[in-house]
């Protein structure tokens, strides 16, 4: 029936594309890119370019295969089991989380987003760095010098050059690890993503961009706060929206709250809350 034959495409799919994952790209881009040979180094950029476009795109084909299992219950058991209370090996925190996605959207926003690039998104956020920061082979080489190969923090490198990031956590967000790549981290990094790559296109860089997660009546939210100059008419929200929707669907009411700009004189804050029920995280 169509059912089963939706299902198994969606199986299908996402068998071929785990057999594509960026598994050692990176350990391969940092040696080359240590390498004082300049060709050796662009083939270390291009092998780190594949490798942010593909950690991307894992992230949404795991959260597609995610949105297509038909019975709630049996999602709130695929991302629950992947959340533990304590930490233990191969497990990671809500902080390394959003550093990690921040460092993966940075690598698209560089590699893909350049002159010879073709993601129209990442272009036009690269042409806002470089309004903000200047010189992009800078700020380039800076990047893979500084957090590709010795593991600074992004939020940090991104404060050095006048983009300002504030991520806070709450107790009860911080006492959550996560399985990599399991399925609570992949939605959880789908959502910092979406966010991360909006407010990079639509904020104020030199207003500072707020983002706290917190707990409170029963569940677990990720508010966002981000200043722009202009009215956006065209399609900022819609990605926001669609994950609202996935949200909705796991947790079974309202899971997206988006404030929108429509006077930049009166108010210029965007707002959007994202909500994840405790369940999801074990906790009942």
């Amino acid at each position: 029936n169509l059912q089963e034959e939706r299902h198994n495409i969606i199986r299908d799919f996402s068998h071929t594309y785990e057999n594509m994952q960026a598994i050692g790209l990176k350990e391969i881009a940092d040696i080359l890119l240590e390498n004082k040979d300049t060709k050796v180094q662009q083939c270390g950029r291009v092998i780190l370019a594949e490798y942010g476009i593909k950690n991307s795109l894992r992230a949404e084909f795991n959260l597609l295969r995610l949105n297509f299992e038909d019975n709630k219950d049996d999602i709130i058991r695929l991302i629950s089991k992947d959340v533990y209370k304590y930490e233990k090996e191969y497990t990671v925190n809500i902080e390394e989380i959003f550093e990690d996605t921040l460092r993966i959207s940075l690598l698209r926003i560089i590699y893909s987003g350049n002159p010879r690039g073709d993601d129209i998104i990442a272009k036009k956020i690269y042409r806002r760095l470089k309004d903000k920061v200047g010189v992009m082979t800078n700020f380039v080489m800076s990047f893979e010098n500084d957090v590709i190969l010795k593991g600074q923090s992004s939020i940090k490198f991104l404060k050095e050059r006048g983009i300002l990031i504030d991520f806070t956590s709450d107790d009860e967000w911080n006492r959550l690890y996560f399985l990599k790549n399991g399925h609570a981290e992949v939605l959880i990094r789908s959502i910092f993503s979406e966010l991360i790559i909006n407010f990079m296109k639509y904020s104020d860089l030199n207003k500072e961009i707020e983002i706290k997660l917190k707990f409170n009546d029963g569940k677990f939210g990720v508010l966002q706060f981000n200043r722009v100059t202009e009215l956006i008419v065209s399609e900022s929200g819609f990605g926001i929206v669609s994950k609202g929707k996935i949200l909705e669907k796991i947790n079974g009411y309202k899971s997206c709250y988006l404030e929108k700009v429509h006077n930049v004189v009166d108010d210029d804050v965007f707002k959007v809350l994202f909500l994840l029920d405790k369940r999801l995280f074990n906790r009942e």
